[in-house]
């Protein structure tokens, strides 16, 4: 199973795992549709589930000829946002912030669209430099703007970019795990995001220094948050001292 453990699906669906991956247009629509929504149920169990399960999701798109599949994915990752406060957020939320399994099933959604929209970037600049051995501009080697991949790529772009609003909430910023989350979906795919859409890390941006001066914030957070400021700033790339400064050597393992 690529990117899993064997036993990580239920047995039923096992095999038509192995069959989208080795043809899914020999696959019925509903087929195709049912297994979207069980890899995405799988990938927002955990952050680990990510990266391997848009592994999967793209082992299946290269290989499927009507997108049949990719749309349903984009349709899924636009539901499971729009119900979040049901299904990865609320049902967890305490007076507090939010609860262990809340957090992580918001955490492992983040995560896995920040790992599909890695790699439909990653396939287009690899895709580039092939075609021009290497001298093509990033901004060059994105997909055709009416193809099903730019649609998809557009819309994981938007998800990123809401998902930072609601993390930057008054009610969300004073929680250091969703600013962790922020964190880690920034220095993953910020310099993307920024190349594809400036005015809106502006905006982001001017939103992380707003959250940055309030005065409710806490030290920890705060330095969190001067963190992402200055990846930015950066080019996002920090230096040596940077990184050093911002290393967590007090989170607990």
């Amino acid at each position: 199973m690529i990117g899993f453990e064997r036993d990580a699906f239920p047995v039923e669906y096992q095999g038509l795992i192995r069959r989208a991956v080795l043809d899914p247009n020999a696959l019925s629509c509903q087929k195709l549709m049912e297994l979207v929504r069980l890899i995405c149920c799988k990938a927002v169990e955990h952050v680990q589930y990510g990266a391997p399960a848009a592994q999967l999701c793209f082992s299946i798109i290269e290989k499927e000829h009507d997108h049949t599949f990719l749309e349903s994915l984009q349709n899924c990752c636009r539901e499971w946002y729009n119900e979040r406060d049901k299904l990865l957020r609320s049902t967890f939320l305490t007076s507090v912030g939010m609860t262990a399994p809340g957090m992580r099933r918001w955490a492992a959604y983040v995560s896995f669209l920040t790992e599909l929209f890695l790699r439909v970037k990653n396939q287009h600049c690899h895709m580039g430099e092939a075609v021009s051995g290497g001298n093509t501009p990033m901004n060059l080697m994105s997909p055709h703007p009416n193809s099903p991949m730019a649609h998809l790529a557009l819309t994981l772009q938007t998800l990123l970019f809401e998902c930072a609003n609601v993390m930057l909430r008054p009610s969300s910023v004073n929680i250091e795990g969703e600013i962790e989350i922020l964190r880690r979906m920034l220095v993953t795919v910020g310099k993307q995001l920024e190349a594809d859409a400036p005015q809106r890390m502006q905006h982001m941006v001017s939103n992380l220094r707003d959250a940055f001066v309030n005065p409710s914030i806490n030290a920890q957070i705060r330095k969190i948050l001067l963190e992402v400021i200055e990846l930015h700033a950066s080019s996002w790339q920090l230096d040596l001292p940077q990184t050093l400064y911002y290393f967590p050597y007090t989170r607990l393992l």
